[in-house]
């Protein structure tokens, strides 16, 4: 893992191997809205959730806040990963850290309120257990169709939790669009 900081920007890169005998799906395929060409891939893009006393840049399954009814979860689209593979991701955002999820999304305060807290990153992924892959269905993306399990829930989630890996400075009264 690596971390690049300037000014303006974080950028985080990551490498995943699967070190177990079963394949593993990780749920590293964000995406935003759906246009004319399918589901829109937010390739460099992570989560970002705040928690009381830390921030978390997140590629993984959310689940929407009680306040908020949706018709269908976020579910990211997997990135098969066979035993002995690797695969490397990179993530980019804006600094401060505004929070992000898929059900809320935020902007700058016109007077930005600044502080500084510890950067944590987690990886969502699933085990690859007899069957799963035929339930997958293909969805279409503007990069071409991929795989998408969406009967994933929070419960078969596994999630990778590295850090502190520093601090950062986030908005903490960044405004709800």
């Amino acid at each position: 893992m690596s971390l690049e900081m300037s000014e303006a920007a974080l950028s985080l890169s990551y490498t995943a191997t699967n070190k177990i005998d079963e394949t593993l799906f990780l749920l590293d395929g964000l995406h935003d809205e759906i246009g004319n060409e399918g589901i829109l891939p937010m390739r460099d893009a992570p989560w970002v959730e705040f928690a009381a006393d830390s921030v978390t840049l997140s590629r993984k399954l959310i689940m929407p806040p009680p306040d908020i009814d949706v018709e269908t979860l976020n579910y990211p689209l997997p990135t098969r990963l066979p035993p002995g593979q690797s695969h490397q991701g990179r993530m980019t955002v804006g600094l401060p850290l505004l929070p992000a999820t898929p059900y809320r999304r935020y902007r700058a305060s016109h007077r930005p309120v600044v502080e500084q807290r510890p950067l944590f990153f987690e990886l969502g992924f699933i085990r690859g257990r007899p069957g799963l892959e035929s339930i997958a269905r293909p969805v279409n993306t503007s990069e071409g169709p991929r795989p998408a399990f969406p009967s994933i829930d929070e419960q078969g989630q596994l999630v990778a939790r590295l850090g502190p890996l520093g601090t950062i400075g986030v908005m903490t009264n960044a405004v709800e669009d």
